[in-house]
């Protein structure tokens, strides 16, 4: 009897789980809805004609998905087969001579097929910090069930989301309103290929628990309860001046965000009121408009306000070590990237070699990682996965494509963003639509193709007859490839010319950017820029703003000496110099290279190499950057601390000449990194 009600439990589980595998490749909830009305399980679908079951699963690859699946179900479930007849075997043949009951070890239980775990529900309240377990009334409680030894964490993950969340809805809301996870009874994350044995293994309890932990997501603001936002319509106040106190304090606790139900106190207004207004369910609507207005609009006012979101999560009580050596820069960050340990959330520690393959010692409070992240963008921007004079737009390169760049270099991107590096700034428009699902407003150019196929477009528009149009389709394969052989009406010249480019633009580089999107996911960046594209357009497309001699002035916070001491004498002369030498150099800030010659040194030059950054980041330096003086220094040049955002002024110089002539020659050759 025991038997038959685990083989039930454990047919359960692999029914429960199909679905879900099914939901998780797309199926329509029609097929699954069929496949369940007909008692259509993993072993029926091993056992399926090809042609019957490409009637339900058209797709090749959703086939061969799910009948793998389904294999690897049947060999667990044989297993613990197998397990079981063994054990009846070994029962039979020592026959009558039974030993009473044990106590219970774990060695009975590795011999059974199945394990009985706990699992209750853990969801965090509004702020996402504190979890509180679900109780039964309100959908949760602990719900023992027996399952697979051989079944991991993933499973129980899915398995728990069908107990507590049926069909995807729960008293809590629906299922897509959360994140996920499971925890141990500690309160710890559970690796998702952990199996149930093991985890028996590892902890020697009598009965494992572990919860379903929920967390809201990001733009999520309801809880337990019904939200009231504080943003109800205007409307409703300036038609109610005429109501009684009693319909204008419920008035009033709606407009003050207090937390009570909406349909509730809708009815009651109703019942003093005869607004019309109200009687229509108007104001019902409105707190539901405005509550999706909060949640999709005014959570992030600005792309600082997403930045901060997005860091968050970073732990700075681990890091990810990059070993850099700047000639090799994007495969030494694609290296750390691939290392099993790395983490994206981990705090980054770089390390920088010199052409010697000396270590340079910067310790990384911030500065290195600046540094890194501004190389590695610039070799993306310029390398050959990106084509453009000006904005720049994916090309296909096949060696890219064939290592996964795309992917890492859309990794870099997104941690840049995350770790406080700068943003790309070098997108084309069209390549941003693309980005975030703009399809429709993705518009190509001229400027987002290479020189070659831009050449042969601009030749092809500047012809003026059918005859000199078809030369020059004939002569270019680039019209060919494109799919172009011939123009019959030369009035069809145009729409070549927008059919090559959207082929070279969109069409030829689908995997590129899917390769490259799934780069961007890191950390959540994606999802947020397609959420807030209008925010991300600027950082991402737009060129970084122009630096003046006042910004950097307000930036530095200058260390001075006791007022009326011999030092402070000197420095208020080399600040003098400074503050002239920042005028100077103001003419030259239109400039985007990042290291001038001596006559053309920008304010860019002088951002980089005392903090790493070539513009100012989002939320700013994590220290203040100041200015200090080299009195027990007699070096001509001024010097550089990355790390703790320190610029140091040298003090020998008898004329401005002499002052500005060291600083040209340090900024000018700023391209070293450490303590310069």
């Amino acid at each position: 009897m025991e038997d038959s009600k685990l083989e039930n439990n454990s047919n359960d589980c692999d029914i429960m789980l199909l679905e879900h595998f099914l939901r998780s490749r797309q199926i329509p909830e029609t097929i699954i809805d069929y496949f369940k009305k007909e008692n259509i399980d993993g072993e029926s679908l091993l056992s399926m004609e090809e042609d019957d079951l490409k009637k339900h699963i058209p797709k090749c690859g959703d086939r061969i998905a799910i009948l793998n699946f389904c294999k690897r179900t049947a060999r667990s479930n044989k297993q613990s087969l197998i397990e079981k007849l063994k054990s009846k075997m070994e029962s039979k043949e020592k026959g009558s001579k039974r030993k009473r009951p044990q106590k219970f070890n774990e060695q009975q239980h590795t011999k059974k097929p199945t394990r009985s775990i706990e699992i209750g529900w853990l969801c965090a309240d509004k702020t996402n910090k504190d979890y509180k377990q679900v109780r039964a009334k309100f959908g949760g409680g602990t719900r023992r069930i027996s399952i697979s030894k051989n079944f991991k964490c993933s499973d129980i993950l899915i398995i728990a989301k069908e107990l507590f969340f049926p069909d995807g809805v729960s008293p809590k809301g629906s299922l897509s309103l959360f994140d996920c996870e499971l925890l141990d009874f500690k309160s710890h994350a559970l690796c998702e290929d952990l199996t149930v044995q093991e985890m028996y293994d590892l902890t020697a309890v009598k009965t494992m628990r572990c919860y379903l932990a929920t967390k809201y997501k990001i733009d999520v603001l309801t809880d337990d309860e019904e939200y009231i936002p504080a943003t109800i319509t205007s409307q409703c106040t300036s038609e109610s001046t005429a109501i009684n106190n009693e319909y204008q304090y419920l008035v009033n606790s709606i407009l003050d965000g207090l937390d009570h139900d909406a349909n509730k106190i809708a009815s009651e207004i109703s019942n003093h009121s005869p607004i019309c207004m109200l009687q229509d369910n108007s104001i019902i609507e409105e707190m539901e408009r405005s509550s999706e207005q909060l949640a999709t609009e005014n959570i992030h006012q600005t792309f600082e306000d997403v930045v901060k979101t997005l860091q968050e999560p970073i732990n700075n009580e681990e890091s990810n070590t990059f070993n850099v050596f700047r000639e090799e820069i994007f495969t030494c960050c694609v290296r750390a990237m691939r290392r099993q340990s790395f983490s994206p959330y981990n705090k980054i520690f770089v390390k920088f070699s010199d052409m010697e393959g000396t270590s340079e010692g910067a310790i990384d409070e911030g500065g290195p990682t600046r540094e890194l992240f501004r190389l590695v963008i610039n070799f993306i921007k310029e390398g050959p996965m990106f084509t453009g004079s000006y904005k720049k737009h994916l090309s296909l390169n096949a060696q890219a494509l064939k290592n996964n760049h795309y992917y890492e270099a859309g990794r870099i991107i997104a941690l840049s963003l995350v770790h406080g590096g700068p943003a790309p700034h070098f997108f084309s428009e069209c390549l941003f639509r693309l980005i975030t699902g703009q399809v429709e407003n993705a518009l190509p150019t001229l400027n987002d193709v290479g020189e070659d196929i831009k050449s042969a477009l601009i030749q092809l528009e500047n012809t003026e007859s059918l005859s000199e149009a078809q030369n020059v389709i004939t002569d270019t394969s680039i019209f060919t490839i494109a799919g172009y052989n011939f123009i019959y009406n030369f009035q069809d010249k145009s729409d070549i010319i927008q059919g090559t480019l959207k082929f070279y633009v969109i069409n030829i580089i689908q995997e590129a950017l899917a390769q490259f999107i799934d780069g961007l996911k890191t950390c959540n960046v994606h999802e947020y820029m397609v959420k807030f594209p209008d925010l991300f357009m600027s950082p991402m497309c737009d060129d970084v703003g122009i630096i003046t001699a006042e910004d950097l002035e307000r930036l530095f916070e200058v260390k001075y000496s006791t007022i009326g001491s011999n030092t402070r004498k000197v420095e208020n002369k080399v600040i003098t110099y400074f503050r002239d030498y920042l005028l100077e150099c103001e003419a030259n800030s239109n400039r985007q290279g990042e290291c001038g010659s001596e006559e053309k040194i920008s304010l860019v030059d002088i951002l980089i190499f005392a903090t790493g950054a070539n513009h100012i980041p989002p939320l700013g330096f994590p220290l203040s950057p100041q200015i200090t003086f080299l009195h027990d220094d007699s070096s001509p040049y001024p010097k550089a601390n990355t790390c703790g955002l320190v610029l140091k002024l040298p003090v020998t110089h008898k004329s401005y000449e002499e002052f500005i002539s060291a600083l040209n020659f340090a900024f000018g050759n700023c391209n070293s990194f450490g303590f310069a």
